[in-house]
């Protein structure tokens, strides 16, 4: 009989372990799921913007070798920034966008990779209308209200 017990106890605590297991690959399969989503929806947005018949695309190599790119689309408001070979970054720290409003830099999203070393593409938010260029500084994670740091990039418009 304590044979039996300590077998349905072992079954018991082994089921326990499967089901976190199940839970925990649960919770990564809808992580996933939401950063492929965000990148389809970005992807698309992109798209959009670079099929406008008025989309400007500018690129710029920065000194560390790094390649940025604006793209834009002043009839649908809308632009992205993709970025190649930007250093990653130490924890607490984010790269976060900027568009120059009348020489004031006002938030316009932050910049992350689905793995570090890969590239970014990040959609612009905020009113592009009227912006004369884009920046790139570098914030505590969650990004600040206003620049805390000097650009380590400025791309006119």
């Amino acid at each position: 009989m304590r044979a039996l017990a300590a077998a349905a106890g072992v079954l018991l605590l082994a089921g326990a372990g499967l089901t976190g297991w199940a839970l925990g690959q649960s919770a990564e399969n809808n992580r996933l799921e939401q950063q492929l989503a965000q990148a389809q929806q970005t992807q698309g947005a992109m798209l959009g913007i670079l099929t406008s018949e008025d989309a400007k695309v500018s690129t710029a190599r920065m000194a560390d070798g790094a390649v940025v790119t604006v793209a834009y689309a002043p009839s649908l408001n809308q632009g992205a920034v993709t970025a190649h070979g930007l250093p990653d970054l130490p924890a607490g720290k984010t790269y976060e966008l900027w568009l120059q409003h009348d020489n004031v830099m006002v938030p316009a999203g932050l910049m992350s990779s689905a793995a570090p070393g890969s590239p970014m593409m990040t959609l612009l938010e905020g009113q592009l209308s009227g912006a004369t260029a884009v920046g790139i500084t570098v914030e505590p994670a969650g990004g600040s209200p206003a620049p805390t740091t000097e650009p380590i990039m400025v791309q006119e418009l």
